[in-house]
């Protein structure tokens, strides 16, 4: 009886370890949605995790982007804090041209500062 007992329940422990590490995710999701702006400059276009609508981020990538394009981009976990904040660009997926996009006057600043070239 004890035996049949040990048995069940290695199995039934075995089970629930197993649907534990199935349901957690491998890593959380960085992705965004972003505007590019100036060859490594994006201006992200959707709220996610880390970044709100509006910011503006540099991507380390060895792809080549059109400016004015959206792109979707799956993000290392490593950015970095400075201003504007840098991440390396692991997944990239164009999703063509963008329509026009509201930002905040704040973030209108910043899009100013960082390229006085090409903003008015």
């Amino acid at each position: 009886m004890n035996r049949k007992f040990s048995k069940i329940l290695v199995f039934s422990l075995i089970i629930m370890i197993f649907l534990v590490s199935c349901s957690q995710k491998g890593g959380s999701s960085n992705s965004i949605n972003a505007v590019n702006l100036d060859s490594d400059s994006f201006l992200v276009v959707n709220d996610s995790e880390i970044f709100k609508s509006g910011n503006i981020v540099v991507l380390n990538s060895d792809e080549d982007f059109q400016i004015g394009n959206v792109y979707r981009v799956k993000l290392d976990e490593k950015i970095t804090k400075s201003m504007p904040p840098m991440a390396n660009a692991l997944e990239i997926e164009s999703l063509g041209v963008h329509s026009p996009t509201k930002i905040s006057f704040d973030d209108g600043e910043i899009l100013k500062n960082f390229l006085p070239d090409k903003t008015h």
